[in-house]
């Protein structure tokens, strides 16, 4: 028989000293951001520059409830971004031409992380009997440097919201005076709801919960199962929603014998920097393609088959090891490389991705602070929460601007050809056009099919009359968009029959010729550039003769 599942709960009594504690160790640690400009990347086309916030309106807003963005339908935080734009709106733009504070967003964020600390602290408590190795547990989850990213960028509010209504849908479940009620199971479905509009990842909460419910709270597993069941068909929903919205726009997947292997190479990553939390930045490149040419990468899954065969060994002296390391596995599962994603593109692993798993790993740390009675682990404890305040400090300040950022991504990843592109964005916008320039050029040395690095570049030489490099510029984007499964080829070619415009005012007709027959190549249902193409070609023999 299973045990009664009133058995795992606690009544936490511990009183609002620890949760005061953690909040303020929270906020002296990761405080920093909320003085923090936007990043650069993915800020401006979801914030900063998105238009339905300049001005902000009902409308505007509600366009976002109404069909997919960005390739993906997750209206919440657009909501709460655009909701955020009526407190957040300046009197005058800034250098990028925004008028919105990033102060509000980065505060907003910094509250959201908060708010889900302390319910994973109220959660830890309900299920140990040691508080203080709960609030540890609770304050890994907080501080440690692989939440810093999350936490500082402005977009990662995604992540923050999806893993805050997984967190108040996990601690409704441990609720004692509510494991009777009929609609326990009814909230746990309303939490995949939100969860799953604020990320598309957000589709592994009844998974979670069912870990918790079976694992930790000791409901037998039928019994669960059947009352997450309408949590997990909304799950299903939104992942074919999911599949239809945001297909890969990759030129190539990776080959379907070596996802295992890039799946145990993430692995491997996620659990070098969780134990050695250093040298971390937004873009580490470790694309499918820089896996597999890797020394170690076929030796990739020893690694996560150690820590399997630790776990094991150890389930019974650790109640809630497996449980917790279940639930960190199926926090990064989605986006392991089993199945393509689009930033695969720049790399399979990131540091955002981990956020959901950190609450397997508040519940493991807990855990085995709670049956530890060697008295060094209380002292190994605060100095490992110390250390990782100290880094976490340090890494917040890396997301002070998009220089400091690219700057240091470059330090930790020199081919980051995202972070020379958001550079050369940057300085653009604070008037350093050859500056930009070369950023691009960088951009593009590093990876020649990256097309924003030619768009960026191509407008940029466009708008300084330089209409043969643009022309140039275009030619590759065409190229590259042609190769990209979901690429707007519409845009590109329409761009494109702006730069001919520029070619013919400089009498350079076959050169304007060339453009417009690339890009109806490329977009031959493009009827606005085929009439184009033919005015254009009639001036083709004049300027020949």
């Amino acid at each position: 028989m299973p045990p009664n599942p009133k058995s795992a709960i606690q009544n936490p009594k511990s009183g609002y000293a620890p949760a005061i504690l953690l909040a303020a160790l929270v906020l002296l640690t990761v405080g920093r951001v909320c003085v923090n400009e936007f990043a650069g990347w993915d800020d401006p086309e979801n914030i900063s520059a998105n238009p339905h916030y300049d001005p902000p309106t009902i409308r505007g807003i509600a366009h976002f409830w109404a069909g997919p963005t960005t390739g993906m339908y997750i209206p919440l935080p657009y909501t709460m971004w655009g909701g955020l734009a009526y407190v957040a709106r300046l009197a005058e733009p800034d250098p990028s031409g925004s008028r919105l504070n990033p102060w509000v967003y980065h505060t907003a964020n910094l509250l959201i992380h908060l708010a889900t600390s302390l319910l994973v602290l109220d959660f830890l408590n309900r299920i140990t009997k040691q508080r203080w190795a709960a609030w540890f547990g609770a304050a890994v989850f907080a501080i440690h440097p692989l939440q810093v990213e999350t936490v500082a960028w402005a977009t990662g509010a995604r992540d923050l919201l999806c893993v805050l209504f997984i967190a108040a849908g996990i601690n409704l479940l441990a609720r004692e005076n509510l494991r009777n009620a009929k609609w326990i199971y009814f909230a746990a479905a309303l939490a995949t709801v939100l969860a799953c509009l604020s990320k598309t990842t957000g589709v592994i909460t009844p998974a979670l919960l069912l870990v918790i419910d079976v694992r930790i709270l000791h409901t037998p597993w039928r019994r669960a199962l059947a009352g997450l069941s309408a949590s997990f068909v909304i799950a299903f929903g939104f992942c074919i929603l999911g599949m239809l919205v945001q297909p890969p726009i990759m030129e190539h997947l990776a080959p379907i014998w070596a996802r295992p292997l890039i799946a145990t190479d993430a692995m491997t990553f996620y659990l070098s920097k969780l134990f050695w939390p250093l040298k971390l930045c937004m873009d580490y490149g470790r694309t499918p393609d820089v896996a597999i040419q890797s020394r170690w990468f076929f030796y990739s899954w020893i690694v996560p088959l150690l820590a399997a065969i630790i776990i094991w060994f150890n389930r019974r002296r650790v109640p809630f090891l497996v449980a917790g390391a279940l639930i960190a596995l199926i926090g990064i599962a989605p986006v392991l490389g089993i199945v393509s994603f689009n930033f695969q593109a720049y790399s399979t692993v990131a540091d955002h991705y981990f956020y959901p798993s950190m609450l397997g790993i508040a519940i493991i740390i807990a855990s085995i602070l709670e049956q530890s009675r060697a008295r060094w682990m209380s002292a190994a404890a605060i100095a490992a929460v110390l250390a990782m305040s100290v880094i976490s400090l340090i890494d917040a300040g890396y997301w002070q601007n998009v220089q400091s950022l690219a700057h240091h991504t470059l330090e930790v990843n020199p081919r980051s050809f995202a972070a020379y592109t958001n550079l050369g964005v940057d300085m653009a916008h604070h008037g350093d056009r050859d500056g930009a320039i070369e950023a691009y050029q960088h951009a593009i040395a590093a990876n020649p099919d990256y097309g924003f690095a030619h768009l960026d570049l191509g407008m940029l030489l466009l708008d300084r009359g330089d209409a043969t490099g643009a022309a140039k510029e275009f030619h590759e984007l065409l190229r590259i968009y042609a190769s990209q499964r979901n690429a707007d080829l519409r845009l590109a070619s329409n761009v494109a029959g702006v730069i001919a415009k520029k070619l013919a005012r400089q009498n350079q007709y076959q050169d304007a010729v060339d453009m417009l027959s690339d890009a109806l190549n490329r977009d031959p249902s493009n009827e606005q550039v085929a009439a184009e193409l033919e005015e254009m070609r009639t001036h083709v023999p004049t300027t020949q003769n």
